[in-house]
């Protein structure tokens, strides 16, 4: 696990810019500081660290990443939603539901 100082340094140093960028991609506030929570959360986890002339970058792109899948999991839920609006997805019986969420999940990997 990841030094707390040397998160919370981190943290300081490029939360703002992490959360510009996020809220640019997305434009909302709360999704964006989830995604940058993520980075840090997932960097908490690990005992690497990139080198110090690389951090930026590396968190830079980490958060676009996330809200690239962020906004491809959206997109998709809301295209399986609209075409499946029409008969109400709710009145599918429910391991049907499942099935159509669960190609959802696939396509979402594979991309």
């Amino acid at each position: 696990m990841l030094n707390k100082k040397i998160l919370e340094g981190l943290f300081r140093q490029h939360y703002s810019e992490m959360f510009h960028l996020a809220r640019t991609l997305l434009g909302a506030d709360e999704e964006a500081e989830d995604i940058v929570q993520d980075v840090f959360a997932r960097l908490m986890e690990t005992d690497i660290i990139p080198e110090a002339e690389g951090i930026r970058a590396y968190l830079m792109t980490a958060v676009h990443h996330g809200c690239t899948n962020f906004i491809r999991r959206t997109s998709m839920r809301q295209q399986l939603e609209a075409k499946y609006m029409g008969i109400g997805v709710g009145r599918l019986p429910l391991n049907t539901r499942l099935m159509y969420f669960d190609l959802l999940k696939i396509k979402v990997n594979e991309e």
